[in-house]
């Protein structure tokens, strides 16, 4: 009996190598032949995939027919990947932080992945603005994407602030890909600087009281507060 490959979803020169043969039985009860097929073994993620073995062409003295012509082989996928977004520290004054996603092995047809933000000490509208976005890989090993979120800067003296970046709904059509690290915190540096002053005055004796005026420059997130003693000069206290 003649036997070949063929295609099923696995496809010939890609995931396994075509072959073909005859198998010559003696004739013995019970006797069995084996049938070799070579497969590829890559590091592509992808679904399982059938390869076919058809029997034909049998040829025998006497009544013997093809009880079953076509044996199914299950080539099991043994490859993995994930994917990992990375934190990024920025100045407020930079206008945009951009944020990488990365595929770290080859997917076969791809996967998406989207994103969304959550304020942590920086808040939406006041220190950042951002659209939720999906991000398309094509399914190269080590490929990457990229994605902004708009800073807001503003002349508050105030911490460094953070907000979070989350990727979730992964689709990969049934293919073995994970989030490896599924967040990513944006650290935003503030640029901003404030300054106390205390004015020089000049008052006559009499007045009775000397008044002092501190100016802060700029605005200061939660406030300053600053002590205040006096000294002599050529005025003595008491």
């Amino acid at each position: 009996v003649d036997w070949t490959t063929a295609d099923g979803t696995a496809v010939a020169g890609v995931d396994y190598t075509a072959g073909s043969g005859t198998l010559n039985f003696t004739g013995t009860a019970v006797e069995t032949q084996t049938i070799t097929v070579t497969i590829t073994d890559d590091s592509i993620v992808e679904l399982d995939e059938i390869l076919l073995i058809n029997l034909s062409n049998l040829i025998a003295s006497g009544d013997v027919t093809l009880a079953q012509t076509q044996a199914t082989t299950t080539i099991s996928n043994d490859d993995s990947a994930s994917l990992s977004i990375a934190d990024i520290i920025v100045d407020e004054s930079a206008g945009i932080a951009t944020f990488t996603v990365t595929l770290d092995q080859a997917v076969q047809s791809g996967v998406t992945v989207d994103w969304i933000f959550e304020d942590g000490t920086a808040a939406f509208g006041t220190d950042y603005v951002a659209l939720i976005s999906r991000l398309n890989f094509a399914g190269n090993a080590g490929e990457t994407k990229e994605f902004i979120v708009m800073l807001l800067d503003d002349t508050t003296v105030e911490f460094e602030e953070i907000f979070l970046v989350n990727l979730h709904n992964l689709q990969a059509g049934g293919k073995d890909v994970t989030l490896a690290d599924s967040q990513a915190t944006g650290t935003i540096l503030d640029d901003d600087s404030a300054s106390l002053s205390i004015g020089d005055i000049t008052v006559d004796e009499t007045a009775g009281t000397a008044t002092f005026t501190v100016t802060l420059d700029q605005a200061v997130q939660n406030g300053v507060t600053v002590d205040w003693t006096t000294a002599d000069g050529t005025a003595v206290a008491g």
